[in-house]
C-alpha cells in the first residue's frame, strides 16, 4: 500500500542524548496526514519560548517510499536520530510494509519503552490473557504486525479517533496530543500546559512593549503619525489576540475542576476578541454543566451545611463563626456573627424561619428575617450535632463522638426550649453510635445510628414510641448516607446504590449509579434521590422514578472535592460545599440557556421527529407531535398561543404558517388543503382529492412572500397555494420528467433558497435545482448526495459519509468544509449564517460557527422523561427562528426547548452563575500586571 512522506526542514537541537529530533511521526498519508501535521506543530510548540521557532524538534515524512525505495536509507539516517517513535495507527497503516519496516527497525535498535502510539482510525485492544494485542481482526485493525509481541504490558496509547459524526474540535485535538508532547518532552502535561500559558504571557507582554516601541521610535525617527498608529494598533491587536486565546485556553482547561474561574476567564476572552475560539471557550464554560444554578460565596470555609424541609432555604456555618443564609433562588437572607467560634452543626425549621447553630458548646436561634437576628441560647456543650422542630419549638442536642479507641462514647440526647434556651429533658442514650438527630415532624425526634438503626421518641416525655431496624449496609467498602430528617438511609458500592424507607422494610433499590467508590452519599428527605460523590463528581440518581432510559441520572462537575452536600426538601435539586464556596444545583434542568416552551407527548407507536415549521418573518413556530396535535408558538413571547389537534387540521404531509399569525395551512395531496384560523380554530378544506397517484405525497412545504406557500410532492408535483383562501394557485406536475409511480418515489427532500428563485430537489443521489419562475431544471454537480438543504441562499449538501459541501449562490463553486454532518440527524442554520446547528446520536446538539467550519459546543438535550421511543439523538429536530435567531429543539415525550444562542447572553449568564470577578491576584496571574479598578465580570 503507498504511503506518502517528506522530510521536513529543522533546526538543530542541543539534546543530551545526542539525539537531533524529539520524536519520528510513523504515519499512512491515506488515513493520518491531517493529523499528523497538527501532531508535528504541536508537540513543536506546546510551551516554546516566545523567540525561538520550536521547543522540540519532530520529523515528518511525506516522500513516497513505494515510488522510490531507494529513499529507506536516508529514512534510516532519521529515525537513527529520534528518540522517540510516534505511531499514527490505523487500518492503512496496519497493512502498509513502511511502517512496519520503520518499527521492525526501531524494535532492533531501539525499545519499544520509547513508542507512543495514537490511534486515528480502527479499533485496538489488549489481551490480558495473552498479554499481547487482540488476535481477533474485529478487535485490532489499527496496528502493524510488527508490534505483536513487542510490549511486555499494555502500553499507554492515546485515542485521536473523532466520534461517528464529528471531527475532533482544535481544544480537543490539543488536549490529547499534549499527553504525546509531555512523553517526548520529558514533563508532566500539567506542567507542559502551564509552560505554555506562562509563555503566552510573556509573548503579550513583549508584543505590548513592542506596540509602545514602535510607536515612539516611529514618531522620534519622524515616520508620520498615521503610520505610527497604524503599526502601533497592529501591535496592540496582536497582544489582544494572544491574551485571549491564552484566557480561552485556560478557561478550558479549568471547566471540569474549577468550572466558576472557567466561566470568568471565557467572559474576559470574548471581551478582548470575539473570535471562533473565544466564543467556542465562551459557550462551552456557560453549557458545561447544564444542573449547575450558581456559585455562592460563604466568606469563609464552611463546616457546616443544612436545608429546610420545605426546600425553600438553606445555610451554611463557616470557620470564622458566620450563619449564612440563602432562599431557594439563591438570594441571600441573613448573614450573621455568633461571636463564639466556628460554626460547626446547623439545622433549619420546617419554613426555613428560624435557624439553630452551635459552635460546639453553645446555641443560638438566627432568624432569617428579622432586623435583631440572633438570639443567644446559653451554653449547652459538648455539642456534636443539632436539630431543630419544624415549628422551631424545640432544639435537640447530643454530644455523641468515637472514642479513641474506635468505640463510640456514652451520649445524650438533650431537649431545649427554643424560645428560651431552657433545658426541658435529657435522656441517656448510653455507647451508642450516633449518626444524625433529627425531626421529621413536630411530635417525634428520631436518634439515628451509623448502620440505619434509629429510635423514634415523643420530644413532649422523651418516651421511646418505635423502632426502626439497621438498613442492612454491605460487610464492607461502602459509603452510606441518611436523610436530613433521618427518615432515609442508603450506601453506594461498586456502582449501586439503595436506599431503605423510614418502615425499614422498603428498599428502591437502584442498580446503575456509576460511582465505583462514593465518598459521600446525600438522600433526599422523601427518599425520591441519592447522591454520591467521588473525586470531584457527584452522580444523582432518582430512586423511585424510572423511565424508557432507566431512572433519571445526571452527573455534576466543575466544582473540584466536595466536602458537603445536601438535598432542597423533596426535590432532586442539590446543594454542596467545598471551602468557602456554597453552590446551587437544578439535576432536572435543562440548562441556563434552555428554556422550556412546551412538552410534547409520545403515542409509543413510532420512533418519529416532531415536524418543526416556522412563517416568513420567524416570528411564529409549528411544532406537529407524534399525537398529531399542533402547538404554535409566538417566539417574540416565547409561549404557546395556540393547539390544534388532528381534528382542525387532519393528517396533513406537510405545514406552513402565516407572517400574521393569522392561519395555517396543512397541505395534502390525497384529502386536500386545509386553511385553519388560529383565532378561531376554524377550518376551511380547499382542492380536495387531486388527480394524482395514490402513492404521492407532498414532502415539503415552505412559505412565500405575499402569504404564499409552496409545496413538492415527491413526484415532482410543485404547487404555489394562498396562505389566506387555502387555494391553489399555480401547478407543475412532473417537474422532473413523467414516473411510473411505483416505489421508491423519486424525490426524497425539497428545500427552497431565501431568495425564492431556485429549489433543491434530492432525486436519489442526485441534486436538481429547478428554477421556480420557469420550471427550468439541471443537475448540481455533486456525487453520492444524501440530503440537500439551503441556508439562505448557500446549499448544503451532505454525502453518505456525512461529509458537507457548501455551494454559493450561483451554485459555481463548492466550499467543502471540515464539518462531518451525518445525512440521517437533522441540522439547521440560522438566519445571519453564523450558526450551523446540527442533533448528533449521543443525543446532543453540535453547535458550529457557520463561516469557520467549527464546533464551537455540544448543547446538551435532556432525555425525555415520558417516551419509549428512543433516545434524543435519533428522535429530535431543531429549527432557528425569531428576531434573536433563537434555536429551538423538539423531542417526542420530552420537551420544546429555545436556546438563546446570543454571546452577549451568553456572558450575562456565566457572570450571573459565578456571581463574582477575578480578584486581584487571578487577574495578575493569568491576564497582566495591569490590573483594572473595575474588575466586575458584567462591567461595559
Amino acid at each position: 500500500m503507498t504511503m506518502n512522506r517528506a522530510a521536513e526542514e529543522v533546526v538543530g537541537l542541543d539534546d543530551p542524548d545526542g539525539a537531533e529530533y524529539g520524536a519520528f511521526i510513523s504515519y499512512s498519508h491515506r488515513q493520518s496526514t491531517q493529523v499528523a501535521l497538527d501532531a508535528k506543530r504541536l508537540i513543536e510548540s506546546l510551551g516554546k519560548r516566545w523567540h525561538v521557532r520550536r521547543a522540540c524538534q519532530v520529523f515528518l515524512d511525506r516522500s513516497n517510499l513505494a515510488a522510490a525505495p531507494e529513499l529507506w536509507n536516508e529514512l534510516v539516517q532519521e529515525l537513527a536520530k529520534s528518540r522517540w517513535f510516534v505511531l499514527l495507527a490505523s487500518p492503512d497503516a496496519a497493512a502498509s510494509k513502511w511502517v512496519d519496516k520503520e518499527i521492525r527497525w526501531w524494535l532492533e535498535n531501539r525499545s519499544a519503552d520509547t513508542i507512543l502510539i495514537a490511534v486515528t482510525a480502527g479499533n485496538i485492544s489488549w489481551d490480558g490473557d495473552s498479554g499481547d494485542w487482540s488476535a481477533d481482526l474485529d478487535r485490532t485493525t489499527a496496528l502493524p504486525g510488527a508490534l505483536r509481541g513487542a510490549f511486555a504490558a499494555e502500553p499507554h496509547w492515546v485515542d485521536l479517533r473523532a466520534p461517528a459524526d464529528e471531527p475532533l474540535s482544535a481544544l480537543e485535538l490539543e488536549d490529547k496530543i499534549a499527553t504525546i508532547a509531555a512523553k517526548v518532552r520529558g514533563i508532566a502535561k500539567d506542567q507542559l500546559y502551564a509552560e505554555d500559558r506562562r509563555q503566552h504571557r510573556r509573548q503579550v507582554r513583549t508584543w505590548q512593549l513592542a506596540a509602545l516601541v514602535l510607536v515612539v521610535l516611529t514618531i522620534v525617527s519622524g515616520v508620520s503619525a498615521r503610520t505610527a498608529v497604524v503599526e502601533g494598533n497592529r501591535a496592540t491587536r496582536q497582544a489582544a489576540l494572544a491574551t485571549a486565546r491564552l484566557l480561552a485556553n485556560e478557561a478550558n482547561a479549568r471547566i471540569d475542576t474549577d468550572l466558576r474561574t472557567a466561566q470568568l476567564l471565557a467572559v474576559e476572552a470574548h471581551r478582548i476578541a470575539q473570535t471562533p475560539e473565544t466564543t467556542s471557550a465562551l459557550l462551552n464554560a456557560v453549557t458545561a454543566n447544564p444542573a449547575l444554578t450558581r456559585f455562592l460565596d460563604a466568606g469563609s470555609p464552611v463546616l457546616s451545611l443544612a436545608t429546610s424541609p420545605s426546600g425553600r432555604t438553606f445555610a451554611a456555618g463557616t470557620r470564622d463563626g458566620r450563619v449564612v443564609v440563602w432562599d431557594g433562588d439563591g438570594r441571600k437572607l441573613a448573614d450573621v456573627t455568633l461571636e463564639s467560634g466556628p460554626v460547626s452543626s446547623l439545622s433549619i425549621d420546617g419554613e426555613g424561619e428560624n435557624v439553630a447553630a452551635s459552635d460546639g458548646n453553645s446555641l443560638a436561634l438566627v432568624k432569617t428575617r428579622s432586623h435583631d437576628p440572633v438570639r443567644k441560647l446559653g451554653t449547652a456543650g459538648p455539642i456534636t450535632m443539632i436539630a431543630l422542630s419544624p415549628d422551631a419549638s424545640y432544639v435537640a442536642t447530643t454530644n455523641a463522638k468515637q472514642l479513641d479507641t474506635g468505640g463510640p462514647a456514652p451520649a445524650d440526647v438533650t431537649l431545649f426550649d427554643a424560645a428560651n434556651g431552657h433545658e426541658l429533658r435529657k435522656l441517656a442514650l448510653g455507647p451508642v453510635p450516633v449518626r444524625r438527630i433529627a425531626f421529621p415532624d413536630k411530635t417525634t425526634l428520631t436518634v439515628a445510628e451509623v448502620d440505619g438503626a434509629s429510635t423514634h421518641f415523643d420530644p413532649a416525655t422523651m418516651r421511646e414510641r418505635s423502632k426502626t431496624p439497621a438498613g442492612g449496609a454491605p460487610a464492607s467498602r461502602y459509603i452510606d448516607g441518611m436523610s436530613e430528617d433521618a427518615q432515609y438511609y442508603g450506601h453506594a458500592k461498586f456502582g449501586e446504590a439503595h436506599v431503605r424507607g423510614p418502615r425499614g422494610g422498603d428498599d428502591l433499590s437502584y442498580a446503575g449509579m456509576p460511582v465505583a467508590n462514593a465518598e459521600a452519599v446525600a438522600i433526599s428527605r422523601s427518599g425520591s434521590h441519592i447522591a454520591a460523590a467521588n473525586t470531584g463528581q457527584i452522580t444523582v440518581s432518582a430512586t423511585q422514578r424510572f423511565t424508557y432510559f432507566g431512572p433519571p441520572r445526571h452527573v455534576l462537575r466543575g466544582t473540584g472535592e466536595v466536602e458537603h452536600m445536601a438535598f432542597l426538601g423533596d426535590s432532586g435539586d442539590l446543594v454542596t460545599a467545598n471551602e468557602d464556596v456554597v453552590v446551587m444545583w437544578r439535576p432536572d434542568s435543562s440548562g441556563r440557556l434552555a428554556q422550556e416552551i412546551a412538552r410534547t407527548p409520545d403515542d409509543y407507536e413510532a420512533v418519529t421527529r416532531p415536524a418543526l415549521t416556522k412563517s416568513l418573518d420567524e416570528r411564529t413556530i409549528g411544532v406537529l407531535d407524534e399525537t398529531g396535535t399542533l402547538s404554535v408558538v409566538d417566539t417574540d413571547a416565547h409561549e404557546v398561543i395556540r393547539q390544534l389537534d388532528s381534528r382542525k387540521i387532519g393528517t396533513p404531509d406537510a405545514l406552513t404558517l402565516a407572517d400574521d399569525r393569522s392561519r395555517v395551512l396543512a397541505v395534502s395531496m390525497k384529502s386536500g388543503h386545509r386553511n385553519v384560523e388560529l383565532e378561531t380554530g376554524r377550518s376551511t378544506r380547499a382542492d380536495a382529492n387531486f388527480e394524482s397517484a395514490t402513492r404521492d405525497r407532498f414532502i415539503f412545504a415552505h412559505p412565500l412572500r405575499n402569504m404564499r406557500a409552496l409545496a413538492v410532492s415527491a413526484a415532482g408535483t410543485f404547487e404555489v397555494v394562498s396562505l389566506v383562501s387555502g387555494q391553489t394557485e399555480s401547478r407543475r406536475e412532473h417537474v422532473l420528467g413523467d414516473h411510473d409511480h411505483s416505489f421508491p418515489l423519486p424525490i426524497t427532500s425539497a428545500s427552497v433558497n431565501r431568495s425564492e428563485t431556485t429549489a433543491a430537489i434530492l432525486k436519489q443521489d442526485e441534486v436538481h435545482l429547478v428554477d421556480l419562475a420557469t420550471g427550468a431544471t439541471r443537475r448540481l454537480d455533486t456525487q453520492q448526495a444524501a440530503t440537500a438543504e439551503f441556508a439562505g441562499d448557500d446549499l448544503i449538501v451532505r454525502s453518505q459519509d456525512g461529509k458537507a459541501e457548501i455551494w454559493s449562490a450561483d451554485f459555481a463553486t463548492n466550499r467543502r468544509t471540515t464539518m462531518t454532518l451525518k445525512p440521517t440527524t437533522p441540522i439547521a442554520t440560522s438566519r445571519s449564517q453564523r450558526w450551523l446547528a446540527n442533533v448528533t446520536e449521543d443525543g446532543s446538539i453540535a453547535l458550529h460557527d457557520y463561516q469557520a467550519g467549527t464546533v464551537l459546543a455540544r448543547l446538551i438535550l435532556p432525555n425525555p422523561t415520558e417516551s419509549k421511543s428512543g433516545t434524543t439523538g435519533s428522535s429530535t429536530s431543531v429549527l432557528f427562528a425569531g428576531q434573536g435567531e433563537d434555536l429551538y429543539s423538539a423531542t417526542p415525550g420530552g420537551l420544546v426547548l429555545r436556546w438563546r444562542l446570543s454571546p452577549e447572553h451568553w456572558a450575562l449568564t456565566a457572570c450571573a452563575t459565578a456571581g463574582t470577578a477575578l480578584s486581584e491576584a487571578q487577574w495578575r496571574a493569568l491576564i497582566s500586571d495591569d490590573v483594572p479598578a473595575d474588575r466586575r465580570c458584567t462591567r461595559p
